[in-house]
């Protein structure tokens, strides 16, 4: 299986439930992955949200503890999320085989994604055995996401401010991503002139795909895995 497609999950698939379907039931092989869960769907309040713990019915980062937890994801090279599945340590921990990511209504801050966008991690592409004074593959830094060549946040970045989401952009620029931020950002007391303004008001009414598949939900029958598993709904 190199695509799997959970979209407008109902309440027969909990949150244990997808969790042990991504760790266990996807495979090595698995190179297109979209998770798209309704706001309704096993919500967990901040205020009770357990951030150190590995139980995604106790805490909301689901994909984090699936991507801390388990290596079977590690060639993935399209992911797409949509809904309360990620929490502060899903930049740090996704595959840097990824090569487009896409985001929707998630609890992703600005800031943190800005950051990652800067860092460098361990390179985690198997080499073949260094000669005599070489680094070693566990020394050898990479930029994040090395091979990151689409991002679209939608609907999410309506309330990022306007520093984070230029300093978002430029950051996605330099490396030659190609970025796709669709919605208005949160107006601030700097103001915003006529033309933002204008394109604020087109963004308003926008449907996103997130929003697009929803209403679709009842088409979607999530009793057994293989209604979870196609190229396209």
């Amino acid at each position: 299986m190199r695509t799997l497609q959970i979209i407008g999950p109902s309440s027969k698939l909990d949150r244990p439930s997808l969790c042990q379907v991504l760790r266990e039931s996807t495979g090595p092989y698995l190179e297109s992955l979209t998770v798209i869960v309704p706001k309704a769907w096993y919500p967990i309040h901040p205020s009770k949200n357990l951030k150190s713990s590995d139980d995604p019915a106790k805490n909301y980062s689901l994909l984090d503890i699936v991507f801390k937890k388990s290596s079977t994801l590690r060639k993935l090279k399209s992911l797409h999320v949509g809904g309360q599945l990620a929490g502060p340590e899903f930049f740090n921990f996704l595959p840097q085989s990824i090569i487009k990511l896409a985001w929707e209504i998630c609890p992703l801050t600005a800031t943190a994604f800005a950051q990652s966008l800067v860092s460098w991690r361990k390179d985690e592409t198997p080499q073949l055995p260094s000669q005599p004074g070489t680094l070693r593959s566990s020394d050898h830094l990479v930029q994040w996401l090395p091979n990151l060549k689409c991002c679209s946040v939608f609907d999410d970045c309506q309330n990022w401010p306007r520093k984070d989401r230029t300093a978002v952009e430029e950051a996605l620029k330099e490396q030659g991503v190609c970025s796709h931020i669709d919605f208005q950002v949160k107006k601030e007391s700097s103001g915003l002139d006529e033309s933002d303004l204008e394109n604020e008001e087109e963004s308003e009414g926008t449907e996103t795909e997130y929003e697009h598949y929803l209403r679709r939900d009842s088409a979607y029958d999530m009793s057994d895995l293989g209604s979870s598993e196609s190229d396209m709904y």
